[in-house]
């Protein structure tokens, strides 16, 4: 992780452990914004508690609940991250973070025939982003689908694969935000 990440996290962290404790620890956002200053500092573990709180008080939030998956994802509870998911397309089945990362963890979990059309359905709402296609070829190659696979990998190497990292980024290019900053985690 590059030094300034690293430093801004550590700002963003203590911004929001003092906006929550001076301000106003009852509302809602303090919870997300502490949960996600927490992610952003990778204390996981403490992000969990917080963003729990933050979609248990707003359960419609889909970027809170998008997080809660990414950060359950990220502390080996795929079933907790699945279930957030699937709240998510309940809410909003056009989600494009939320088909790709369902697709993603049903494709980690070796689930490829309930990822693909997760993963289609991103493609097909962010035409323009690599990450659904490099999931695409992978997905297609397990099922055997070698013309397809061929296609979505070519696709992927046209868009240009790539972040900060050399990492997918599920965001079309030039995205910014927080969201986006912290989406692309080893798994």
């Amino acid at each position: 992780m590059p030094l300034k990440f690293i430093s801004s996290a550590c700002g963003l962290l203590a911004l929001a452990r003092a906006s929550f404790s001076d301000t106003r620890p009852d509302l809602t956002i303090s919870h997300f914004q502490l949960g996600m200053a927490l992610l952003a500092s990778e204390d996981i573990a403490g992000a969990v508690p917080e963003l729990e709180i933050a979609v248990a008080r707003d359960p419609r939030w889909e970027r809170a609940r998008l997080m809660l998956a990414t950060a359950y994802l990220q502390t080996g509870r795929m079933p907790d991250a699945v279930k957030q998911c699937e709240k998510v397309l309940e809410f909003d089945p056009n989600h494009y973070p939320t088909n790709l990362l369902l697709g993603r963890i049903l494709l980690l979990s070796a689930d490829t025939e309930a990822a693909l059309p997760k993963l289609e359905k991103a493609a097909a709402l962010e035409p323009e982003a690599p990450e659904p296609h490099l999931l695409l070829t992978d997905a297609y190659d397990r099922l055997g689908r070698k013309a397809d696979a061929a296609r979505e990998r070519a696709e992927a190497k046209r868009l240009g694969e790539a972040d900060d990292g050399g990492r997918p980024c599920p965001w079309p290019r030039g995205a910014t935000g927080d969201a986006v900053q912290l989406w692309c985690v080893p798994l």
